[in-house]
C-alpha cells in the first residue's frame, strides 16, 4: 500500500493507488472506497472518516466498511468531535450529526469543534459565543476572543480588551478584568492562573486574588 492509517474496530485505512482508497481487515480484505479519494482522515473516529472527493475537491464521510454516509458536498469540514462535525460551505459554517442530517444551520462566518458539550461560533468574525450540541446558544454574553470550555465546564473569555472565566450556564464566575487568565487545575479544586498589570497569581473561584506584583522590567511593551 502507498499508504496506511490506524486499525479501529479491526479495519484500517489504506491507499491502492492514486486516487484509490478502502480499508483493510487483519486478514487482508480490503473494503474499496466508490469515490476516487484525494485524501483521507487517518486517524479513527468514532464513527466514521473524514475524506475529500478527488474530482470535485469537496468533502464527505465514509465508514470503515467503504461505504459513503455523507456524500461530498461541503467546501470544508472536520473530523466528528462528540457526534458533530463541522462543516462549510458558501463560507457559513455548522454542524453534523454523524447520519449527515444538519443539526445547526451553516449560518456561522466561523465556527470551532465541540470540546466538553460546546462548540464557539461568530456570525460575524467579531462576536464569539457559545452553543450547545443542538445549537442553542449559551447565555447572553458575546465576546472578542474565546478559549474552549475545559473539563471543569469553565472557560476563558475577552471582553473590552480583558480576560474572565465563563460558566457553561453563560455566566461569568470571574469577571473580565485580567490581561490573562486560564484554569490551571480541575474540579473539585479549581484555581486560575492570571495576570493583571504587573501582578501574577492566583485566583480562586470566589475572585479572591493571590497576586504578586512583578518588576515593570520583566514585562515586555506592548509596543515590542
Amino acid at each position: 500500500y502507498d499508504d496506511v492509517g490506524i486499525f479501529y474496530r479491526g479495519m484500517a485505512p489504506v491507499k491502492i493507488k492514486e486516487n484509490n482508497w478502502g480499508f483493510v481487515n487483519r486478514s487482508n480484505v480490503i473494503a474499496v472506497i466508490p469515490n476516487l479519494v484525494e485524501k483521507i482522515s487517518l486517524r479513527p473516529q468514532q464513527p466514521v472518516y473524514l475524506f475529500q472527493d478527488a474530482e470535485n475537491s469537496l468533502y464527505g464521510f465514509v465508514n470503515n466498511d467503504g461505504d459513503v454516509v455523507v456524500a461530498p458536498q461541503y467546501e470544508e469540514a472536520e473530523i466528528f468531535s462528540e457526534g458533530r462535525a463541522l462543516v462549510k460551505s458558501d463560507d457559513k459554517a455548522g454542524f453534523i450529526d454523524t447520519t449527515g442530517k444538519t443539526v445547526v444551520a451553516l449560518q456561522y462566518d466561523d465556527a470551532r469543534s465541540f470540546n466538553n458539550g460546546f462548540a464557539a461560533v461568530t456570525p460575524d468574525g467579531e462576536k464569539w459565543f457559545f452553543i450547545d450540541k443542538n445549537g442553542k446558544q449559551v447565555g447572553k454574553l458575546v465576546f472578542e476572543e474565546v478559549e474552549d470550555f475545559n473539563e471543569a465546564q469553565l472557560a476563558s473569555v475577552k471582553q473590552n480588551g480583558k480576560w474572565g472565566i465563563l460558566k457553561s450556564d453563560g455566566t461569568l464566575l470571574l469577571p473580565c478584568v485580567y490581561d490573562l487568565i486560564t484554569t490551571v487545575t480541575r474540579e473539585p479544586f479549581v484555581t486560575f492562573l492570571a495576570k493583571k498589570g504587573t501582578a501574577v497569581g492566583m485566583v480562586l473561584p470566589s475572585g479572591k486574588e493571590f497576586l504578586t506584583e512583578w518588576p515593570k522590567s520583566i514585562f515586555k511593551e506592548e509596543s515590542d
